[in-house]
């Protein structure tokens, strides 16, 4: 599936009730302390849930402090837990084309 101008994967998830969950994948990079203010204050505008995730660590892409947590020199997991794709569109500056 092609998501608007971005090619990520949508994953579907089935839950015990037969349900499927799709969410969104893609590779960012916040350098700087403004890019996670900035991360952070656009994610907080969205009702689902953000996740960012480096190695065996994932935090809540809403969060500050969880995301100064993370080592922020190196590129960072993001999994969107929707099928939407504006949050893509709002912070495409940090998206790493893969």
């Amino acid at each position: 599936i092609i998501i608007s101008r971005y090619e990520r994967n949508i994953y579907r998830i089935g839950d015990k009730k037969g349900t499927v969950k799709k969410m969104i994948k893609a590779i960012v990079k916040l350098v700087s302390i403004d890019d996670v203010k900035n991360f952070v204050k656009k994610a907080n505008k969205y009702s689902y849930d953000i996740d960012l995730s480096l190695g065996k660590y994932t935090v809540d892409g809403k969060s500050i402090m969880g995301i100064f947590s993370l080592d922020l020199s190196r590129e960072i997991e993001m999994t969107i837990h929707s099928d939407k794709t504006d949050f893509l569109e709002d912070v495409a500056e940090h998206i790493v084309n893969k």
